[in-house]
């Protein structure tokens, strides 16, 4: 098995937890690999927050819901 296979797995067994309609917190987001997952699952809301403001302003462009940056 592959880390992305792992990574997807780990995922997958994340989803069947949450229950929706549900809002996904994920404090150190980086680009955001997690929410883009979580973010296509229906009646899933994610809000990403990261300590650098170019990853969290690269992610706001792809359209997922991102807060401002947590303090440095």
């Amino acid at each position: 098995m592959t880390p992305e296979d792992l990574y997807r797995l780990g995922i997958a067994t994340l989803l069947r937890l949450i229950s929706t309609p549900a809002t996904v917190l994920d404090f150190g987001c980086g680009f955001g690999a997690t929410l883009s997952l979580l973010a296509s699952t229906e009646g899933v809301r994610v809000v990403g927050f990261d300590t650098s403001p170019k990853r969290t302003s690269e992610l706001k462009a792809t359209g997922k819901v991102v807060e401002d940056e947590l303090g440095s």
